[in-house]
């Protein structure tokens, strides 16, 4: 989160900490950090060192946020990096990472109550629902995915002490991996199966073990960056086509998850049911694919937005837990 909230968003590449972009403006329109310091893409990160020269280099990920506990939110760093100039020559550069222009605005507050609302709303009615009817299964599925759905957001600390780091990662790894997986089961199921698992019912076994794989080759990478970055680039050259593989698989549950839930909402058997699908269509159809492809439009292309539109389309998110909410504290879908 340090390098981004400078305007520097970093890859793990070619056996090193790589520049994929630096923002030139922030989503209130005023130059970045990294910007004005002179970061470009596709310099590669040697070291990092805090305003008292406090620091050094790093062999991954848990060892390069280390480095930056010193660091805080408002405090200026230096980076020192290596730049191509052609022909294979390499120049080695320090570039000093300014301090944020202004203190954080009542945007930037404004930007966090809406992260920390799908936070907390998603935990609260996962809490909710499985606390209260632990015996049902639609109930506990409801719970882990909404669980899983509080993670939509990165939140790992990396800086974290060694074990709590791990821990911290595992948690977060297995939420977020299983995040569509239970997306597409639960659908798949409630209230009762769908005519997608009824002509298909070997569909949730064979995801079932697709995501399994996915999920812990997911953690074995994220491992590796956490403690060197030449093992991670190894462990991708051995799984050359496993990124390809894991978005076909996460589009395609998505997808049968929607359609199912469409065809559960048509085959409604009474109006009470209809009603309460439909009002949890809406939560994930609204709450959930035009954030979804707002966000991806930002990120490929490398624009940092600006501030209504991200706060509309982040506040969207909130649709999809509030759904849950709704039909379980209004509707008592669960009895």
């Amino acid at each position: 989160m340090l390098l981004i909230s400078r305007g520097i968003y970093a890859e793990v590449r070619e056996s090193g900490l790589v520049m994929g972009r630096v923002q030139e403006k922030d989503y209130l329109g005023k130059l970045t950090p990294g910007f004005q310091g002179g970061v470009k893409a596709g310099d590669r990160i040697l070291a990092i060192y805090d305003a008292r020269g406090r620091g050094g280099g790093f062999e991954g990920l848990f060892s390069f946020w280390a480095e930056t506990r010193g660091v805080g939110e408002r405090d200026p760093f230096a980076l020192r990096v290596s730049r191509g100039e052609g022909g294979g020559k390499e120049r080695e550069l320090d570039i000093q990472i300014p301090t944020p222009p202004e203190e954080p605005s009542i945007q930037h507050y404004a930007l966090l109550g809406s992260l920390a609302a799908i936070l907390l709303l998603s935990m609260f009615t996962a809490f909710f629902i499985g606390l209260s009817k632990p015996e049902d299964d639609n109930a506990v599925a409801a719970c882990l995915l909404l669980l899983c759905f509080s993670t939509i957001f990165n939140i790992v600390d990396f800086s974290l002490p060694p074990i709590l780091r791990e821990m911290a990662l595992l948690v977060y790894l297995s939420l977020n991996g299983w995040l569509v997986y239970l997306f597409f089961r639960f659908f798949l199921l409630f209230p009762s199966p769908s005519a997608v698992d009824r002509k298909f019912p070997w569909l949730k076994t064979l995801f079932l073990w697709i995501n399994l794989v996915v999920w812990l080759a997911g953690l074995a990478a994220a491992l590796a960056a956490g403690y060197s970055f030449r093992a991670v680039e190894s462990f991708r050259a051995a799984t050359r086509y496993y990124a390809y593989a894991a978005n076909f698989a996460t589009l395609a549950m998505f997808l049968l998850g929607l359609v199912s839930l469409v065809l559960n909402v048509a085959q409604a058997r009474t109006r009470d049911d209809r009603r309460r699908l439909a009002i949890l269509l809406l939560g994930a159809t609204v709450g959930i694919i035009p954030p979804l492809a707002y966000f991806s439009w930002m990120q490929l292309a490398g624009s940092a937005g600006t501030l209504w539109p991200i706060f509309i389309f982040l506040s969207l998110f909130i649709l999809f837990p509030l759904s849950f909410a709704y039909v379980v504290l209004v509707h008592r879908v669960f009895g």
